[in-house]
């Protein structure tokens, strides 16, 4: 969860930054440590 106020940045800048880690798998990878922890401590959710 991001807090405070959003900084716009140049283009180029967002969009070097989409080319190295925008792609869906890696968004999928860098999901999977809060995964793991939400099923570690709230298992009944899935019951």
């Amino acid at each position: 969860m991001a807090a405070g106020t959003p900084k716009l940045i140049k283009h180029e800048y967002a969009q070097y930054t989409r080319e190295q880690t925008g792609h869906s798998l890696a968004g999928w990878f860098q999901f999977q440590p809060l995964w793991q922890e939400i099923c570690r401590t709230d298992p009944e959710l899935f019951d």
